[in-house]
């Protein structure tokens, strides 16, 4: 009987320690970002479908990776401004018929466990040292 006791006191114990150690942990929803958002409409590497996901921090990285990245290369990241992942694929470097070097890349969003369809990209660097999407 005293054991009986014993053991239905270790119950509730336990059981009220669950419940205080499932207490503290906060559930926090997410916060939407303070990071000034780029007008998307005008972005020139990204399908406005993923540039709405991308900070500016996104952006640049973007920018750069379109100007430096080696053939081949494959570079992911996860966005601070929006909790999004990008993965980031550089395709063929060459120069086209005007001369302007270009390259082709391909961009995809993750979000969560859902991949969305990748979009691929030629980007030509054009007479002022700007680069611009030909095709998509």
């Amino acid at each position: 009987m005293m054991q009986n006791k014993m053991i239905r006191g270790l119950f509730i114990g336990l059981f009220i320690f669950n419940l205080t150690a499932c207490a503290s942990h906060q559930i926090t929803a997410p916060t939407t970002s303070r990071e000034p958002q780029i007008n998307n409409n005008q972005d020139i590497f990204i399908d406005p479908s993923v540039a709405r996901f991308m900070g500016n921090v996104d952006h640049s990285k973007l920018q750069n990776l379109v100007a430096t990245a080696q053939a081949k290369e494959f570079i992911n990241w996860t966005s601070d401004a929006t909790g999004a992942r990008f993965a980031f694929t550089s395709k063929e470097i060459f120069v086209n018929a005007e001369g302007q070097g270009c390259r082709d890349y391909e961009i995809t969003l993750i979000r969560g466990f859902f991949e969305h369809p990748s979009f691929n990209y030629t980007a030509c660097r054009n007479n002022q040292g700007v680069w611009q999407v030909i095709s998509h």
